[in-house]
């Protein structure tokens, strides 16, 4: 698994979402819906942006690297 494939399971983790599949330029997670968003990596940084083209997130990929992270969903 790659940096930016890892980053964006991580990001979504964080949200308590499941990343279902990732393309090179789109991810599609996995919460109360399937929605898939749209992302640009720019050296270290990574803009994932809606379908309306909205930024979602805008994060470091290098602090996503080893996040160790629990989610409970009552």
């Amino acid at each position: 698994m790659n940096r930016i494939e890892k980053a964006l399971i991580n990001i979504f983790k964080e949200e308590g979402r499941e990343v279902k599949s990732i393309t090179d330029d789109t991810v599609t997670v996995v919460g109360l819906k399937e929605v898939t968003y749209n992302y640009v990596v720019n050296e270290d940084l990574i803009t994932i942006t809606n379908k309306r083209g909205v930024t979602e997130f805008e994060k470091y990929i290098s602090s996503y690297q080893d996040l160790k992270i629990t989610v409970k969903i009552d």
